[in-house]
């Protein structure tokens, strides 16, 4: 993870935010479904080099989550040996 520590205007202190990570059969659907309810995104579902799908968000306090379809490649990418 990258260091996201920084300091805000008044020179105070800012810890790094976690990154949680929820899995979903049908990324896509559960995106459309949360951006009718209102939800923003920082990034629409994407296909990544890692073979999965994720769409990224923030919680009220901040916190990054990254929801994502890893399927069949979580478990056996086309690289393992």
């Amino acid at each position: 993870m990258a260091d996201e520590r920084s300091f805000d205007q008044n020179g105070r202190f800012e810890p790094r935010h976690a990154l949680l990570y929820f899995e979903t059969d049908d990324l896509d659907a559960e995106f459309a479904r949360l951006v009718r309810a209102g939800v923003a995104f920082d990034q629409p579902p994407t296909d990544m080099p890692w073979l999965w799908r994720e769409a990224r968000l923030r919680d009220p306090v901040g916190h990054r989550l990254c929801l994502f379809h890893a399927g069949e490649n979580r478990h056996n990418p086309p690289w393992r040996v």
